[in-house]
């Protein structure tokens, strides 16, 4: 006996919502709840789908995507609720090249940034707040401060700053953070009052009383299998490490422990600056490099186990904390090449590439070759033209170059034609040269003169008395002959 046949149909989500109308025009969707969906694609959804493929979502859930992008397209939302909520860049990340979601929700994102880019214009131009109401140093700092000066002394005056190195040199996590905090930077940490000032490098943040906090940088952390515990390679220059080490009961209290993205570990950060709990100072030992010459402290750390589960914590920096980090390092370099002269001058213009219909071809002399292209290569080293406007006044100042004067040349005759008579050959007087001077007379002025000479500033009057019974030296004569004064005499 056989059962029943039963026949599945197989429905296609664009069945499911046939409803393909334009939107309607209303604003009901809450940004709150556009910000929640965007976190949920871009942390939850895409990093699995991009690891285990379509075939890991499942059928609910595919079903809520293609419900909310529908809801989407039908809605009329405005820019601003758009780039504070950053749903442009989830749907932007379904639709984007080698992406793994199924076919039919990135169609419906496909419909959906094309009319976003026909309302709004390029969706990659919407971009993200940062300094503005509800972004992330939004009455912290503007975009121009970018000095580490300017922000201390800025946030020193605010009412109820907690940047004072007193609040932040107290022992556990201060009532305030959580493991999983994250800020862009040290001076930003520092703000938030989790460190004692904004010193960049890896430091461990100390007093007399002990040691409450430790930023890890570069090459400070070493032989961590695991988040939970690392050992510290101090150097002999820090100071903090007997803070540590010290057989005293405040050495034995938690610390906090700081990741920078520029840590060489497999748990740092991938940006910014992340808090990742309590650690404890399990051990210690002290080696002597051979190749720096110096002692080195090797500090043990392991974490508490009451603080939250690192797998939690290592999610951190989500996508729009590495988007507010991306955008902040953007504004910066801008601020920074705007308030540099050097980079004033005019970009380097690209080859630009024209019709031109003069080019001929070699197949006859009347024959031309329609749109060929052209390349004028423009000048990249040309100093930029200025234009004046017509009612500019114009400088009185002129330069003017004497010119060399013309001067005639007497040495040559001049030369009529009608004195010279018919058949006779034509003789040119060569210019005249001046005498040539003889060897003798060069020679003599070469010589150094007699003591009696006026030339002499030393002459004695008794010499010059002498002066005129003294006959006159012929020294070329000495020279030529190899006689002396005494056999002439």
């Amino acid at each position: 006996m056989t059962g029943p046949v039963v026949v599945r149909k197989q429905f296609r989500l664009d069945d499911l919502f046939e409803d393909t109308s334009e939107s309607s025009g209303d604003d009901t969707i809450d940004v709150d709840f556009l910000r929640k969906q965007a976190r949920w694609i871009r942390d939850d959804l895409d990093p699995r789908i991009s690891q285990e493929g379509p075939e890991w979502l499942k059928s609910d859930h595919v079903v809520t995507v293609f419900k909310f992008l529908e809801q989407l397209r039908r809605s009329r939302i405005s820019v601003d609720n758009i780039r504070s909520s950053r749903i442009h860049l989830a749907v932007a990340l379904i639709a984007g090249q080698a992406t793994r979601w199924p076919g039919s929700v990135i169609e419906v994102a496909d419909k959906l940034l094309e009319n976003w880019s026909i309302r709004y214009g390029e969706v990659s131009e919407i971009g993200t707040i940062l300094y503005e109401e509800g972004g992330r140093l939004h009455d912290v700092c503007l975009p121009t401060d970018i000095s580490k000066e300017v922000l201390e002394v800025k946030w020193s005056k605010v009412p109820g700053s907690r940047t004072q190195a007193s609040f932040s040199r107290r022992h556990g996590d201060l009532g305030l953070f959580k493991p999983g905090d994250w800020w862009i930077n040290t001076m930003f940490a520092y703000h938030a009052s989790i460190i004692d000032s904004g010193n960049p490098l890896g430091r461990i943040i100390s007093d007399r009383h002990g040691a409450y906090a430790m930023i890890l940088n570069e090459l400070d952390e070493h032989e961590s299998p695991r988040p939970e515990i690392f050992t510290y390679k101090a150097s002999a220059t820090e100071s903090g490490r007997f803070k540590l080490t010290a057989a005293t009961p405040a050495s034995r209290q938690p610390v906090r422990i700081l990741r920078s993205h520029s840590l060489r570990s497999f748990w740092a950060p991938k940006a910014g600056l992340r808090y990742d709990g309590l650690y404890k100072v399990s051990g210690w030992s002290i080696k002597y490099d051979t190749s720096s010459k110096v002692w080195t402290y090797n500090i043990q750390f392991s974490r508490l186990p009451t603080e939250c589960p690192m797998s939690e914590v290592l999610r951190h920096p989500l996508t729009e904390e590495v988007d507010d980090y991306t955008e902040y390092k953007r504004i910066r370099l801008i601020t920074r090449m705007s308030q540099n002269a050097l980079h004033r001058a005019k970009p380097l213009n690209d080859p630009v590439v024209r019709p031109s219909t003069r080019v001929r071809t070699g197949a006859g002399p009347g024959i031309r070759r329609p749109n060929a292209p052209a390349i004028a290569f423009a000048n990249r080293l040309s100093p930029p033209s200025v234009s004046k406007p017509r009612g500019a006044p114009r400088s009185r100042l002129r330069i003017e170059l004497p010119s060399p004067p013309a001067l005639p040349d007497t040495s040559i005759a001049p030369i009529s034609p009608s004195g010279i008579p018919f058949g006779e050959a034509l003789t040119i007087p060569s210019p005249s040269r001046p005498p040539r001077t003889p060897f003798r007379e060069i020679f003599k002025t070469m010589l150094p003169l007699p003591s009696h000479s006026p030339v002499s500033k030393r002459a004695s009057p008794v010499k010059d008395a002498q002066a005129g019974g003294e006959k006159e030296i012929d020294y070329f004569a000495l020279a030529v002959h190899g006689g002396s004064v005494e056999d002439d005499a």
